[in-house]
């Protein structure tokens, strides 16, 4: 049964609390393979808490339950990726809490393991950090496009940071654009990327970045839509 606003509340403090003591520990385990392991199965544990939650719960909750049950009436204006994406899961589950505990195992899992690049013994304790953030919280409960988008640049930057790998850094660039233009602001750390600063100055962009989505950006913007198209789409 689908878990109603004001008990969604206190259950999501309650697991953040846990899962970030639990996190922050595994970042003490050793042997690499067992640290992710576990780390995997935290995740799926907090991704399916955060999934069966009532379409009540969240701003764009309710229109998201309605793209994924009738995809084919959905908003003209919305990415490709992710209407593609509501498709193929609509094949494979019908309610919209499968839905949503899905979508919030892909945004998690490329969070994880785009710190899991940049800190191979660390990434636990990292992950650990964002679940003290107001934007986890947005991404996984009302801003889940926004929120896969920014997972999918993330990955990209985070793959050409550390393995230089452009092929798969373009790929997951494109994917994000894909799923909400927004991702391009975060996109542009590329560009800083091919600056000889020190990581942890790119560390620090990263993270500002991503931070603007845990305040009401959206009250800064709205003014402004009418004025571009692009302005509307980045909102």
């Amino acid at each position: 049964m689908p878990i109603g606003p004001e008990t969604f509340q206190y259950i999501a403090f309650i697991v953040n609390i846990i899962m970030f003591a639990v996190f922050f520990m595994i970042s003490f385990i050793k042997h690499r393979p067992n640290k992710y392991l576990v780390s995997v199965i935290l995740l799926i544990l907090l991704s399916i808490v955060y999934g069966i939650r009532s379409v009540r719960v969240g701003i764009d909750s309710l229109q998201y339950a309605t793209i994924f049950t009738k995809a084919s009436l959905a908003r003209d204006d919305l990415e490709p990726m992710f209407i593609l994406i509501s498709k193929i899961l609509g094949l494979v589950v019908s309610e919209p809490q499968y839905y949503f505990i899905t979508i919030n195992l892909l945004t998690n899992y490329f969070v994880l393991i785009s710190f899991k690049k940049l800190d191979r013994d660390n990434y636990p304790a990292l992950f650990s950090l964002f679940l003290t953030s107001f934007l986890f919280v947005n991404m996984n409960v009302s801003m889940i496009r926004q929120g896969l988008a920014m997972a999918f640049a993330f990955y990209a930057v985070s793959s050409y940071i550390t393995d230089k790998n452009l092929k798969i850094s373009i790929l997951f660039s494109l994917l994000s654009l894909a799923t909400h233009l927004s991702a391009i602001v975060f996109l542009f750390s590329f560009v800083l990327s091919r600056i000889k600063f020190e990581k942890i100055i790119l560390y620090a962009y990263c993270i500002l970045t991503v931070s603007l989505f845990s305040f009401n950006t959206a009250s800064i913007i709205a003014p402004f839509q009418g004025i571009h198209w692009l302005i509307g789409k980045l909102y």
